[in-house]
């Protein structure tokens, strides 16, 4: 299944968005992709054109990230979650499928505690939002307030196929989702002006007393949706105890664990991450 590229706008804001689907009324899955240097595209590149077969399946690049319009923004969990309900609005859709990894996945959790009557099922994916711990509290609360260092680091890595490679480790197992292309296209992405300042924004918004600020552990019995909660158990940003975790704490929850797999579970184990989506909204 082909997919294409549209652009629509949400607010004054021009938001390109990805679309596979079979062209009859299927069932729609709206998916997020995560923070750092991404586009939906090398995201979810890999099992669009498969889900697009049975799914209306639909990919929107955030504002700042991709193609979408570098506004001006706070970049809040709180301020993504009203840009998504316009976004949803836009789109036409009453209700909708919705899915999320990591920071995707925080603004969709967000999003669907807010608006239940909106999401008729959500698919959580090594997702933001189910701790309030800092990772590397003093080295991540320092670099987050001394932008030009930051900057610099962050540079110095697109500066290098080797470096990219090495940081692709840190969210990648399986060899094979690592290749030049992966690597080239997030070097592009990466040289593309102020790609990583939503990001760092967010992170500096979510600091706050030697804690992140939002957690949703406490709201997670409030989803009234059938949730399908997906983790890599080799996974070194939002580890799988987290994930299981959380799915002891909703009703309606369904947890899949994926072996040897990363954060970015799309990529690195496809056929598992189709097959896990596929087997949940059918």
């Amino acid at each position: 299944m082909k997919v294409q590229k549209h652009s629509v706008e949400v607010n004054g804001i021009n938001i390109t968005l990805y679309e596979s689907w079979p062209g009859k009324s299927k069932p729609n899955l709206l998916l997020l992709h995560f923070g750092g240097l991404d586009s939906a595209l090398i995201f979810y590149g890999t099992i669009m054109s498969i889900l697009g077969e049975k799914y209306h399946v639909i990919a929107p690049e955030l504002p700042v990230y991709g193609e979408s319009d570098k506004s001006e923004a706070p970049y809040t969990l709180e301020w993504y979650q009203e840009f998504l309900d316009d976004l949803i609005n836009v789109l036409g859709f009453n209700q909708i499928n919705l899915g999320g990894l990591s920071l995707g996945g925080g603004i969709a959790l967000g999003y669907s505690i807010k608006h239940p009557e909106k999401v008729k099922n959500l698919v959580l994916i090594a997702p933001y939002g189910l701790t309030d711990k800092i990772p590397y509290p003093q080295i991540t609360t320092w670099l987050m307030r001394h932008s030009g260092i930051y900057d610099w680091m962050n540079n110095l890595i697109l500066s290098s196929e080797m470096l990219v490679n090495a940081s692709l480790k840190r969210i990648l197992v399986n060899p094979q989702a690592m290749n030049d292309e992966v690597i080239n296209q997030l070097i592009e992405v990466g040289h593309q002006p102020n790609s990583g300042r939503a990001w760092r924004t967010f992170q500096l918004s979510e600091i706050e007393n030697k804690k992140l600020r939002t957690c949703y552990l406490n709201q997670l019995h409030d989803l009234n949706m059938p949730v399908l909660l997906l983790t890599g158990k080799k996974d070194s940003l939002v580890p799988s105890a987290d994930v299981e975790m959380a799915s002891e704490l909703i009703p309606q929850s369904k947890l899949v664990e994926i072996e040897e797999c990363g954060h970015w579970l799309p990529r690195d184990r496809s056929p598992e991450f189709i097959k896990a989506v596929d087997d949940f909204l059918t």
